[in-house]
């Protein structure tokens, strides 16, 4: 007996010293992602529309390589300095990946709220959920930090 795909959900946040503009600038210049995060480096020739003012829109479509692993992600929604969602192909077992950045501003700060939904089969929900969960709270850390770390320098 075959089982169904199901869909499954993450949510994690993390809290920056800057702004929310800050973090904003980063979200959206693709050439900041691979100084913060684990993707790995910007592969132009597979990306799509990016902004040379790094500043993407609705649309852009940006890949990062890292190895022989490509992940491609979608911008779908952008509300400036608040909200970056967009969608994203990166391992075969995973399909209909959609994520939302939020950011809002606290005292002293910024809290990031990343949350993400996607189909999977049922018998690698657990590898999936472990995974995700650990990629994704260590993208928000990272960017957190780093963010931290250019708005001290400013």
């Amino acid at each position: 007996m075959e089982q169904e795909d199901i869909m499954l959900h993450y949510s994690v946040s993390a809290f920056s010293a800057a702004p929310r503009e800050a973090i904003w600038a980063l979200l959206v210049d693709p050439e900041s992602w691979p100084r913060w995060s684990s993707l790995g480096e910007l592969d132009r020739e597979r990306s799509a529309d990016l902004d040379p003012a790094g500043r993407d829109q609705v649309g852009a479509v940006r890949a990062f390589r890292k190895g022989k692993n490509v992940s491609r992600e979608q911008i779908t929604e952008l509300q400036e300095p608040a909200l970056f969602a967009y969608e994203a192909e990166f391992l075969p077992i995973i399909r209909d990946y959609r994520a939302r950045v939020e950011l809002h501003p606290t005292d002293g700060g910024t809290l990031i709220q990343w949350r993400g939904q996607y189909t999977t089969s049922w018998w690698s929900r657990w590898f999936t959920q472990r995974l995700l969960q650990r990629l994704v709270q260590g993208l928000a850390d990272d960017l957190a930090a780093d963010a931290a770390r250019q708005n001290n320098r400013t």
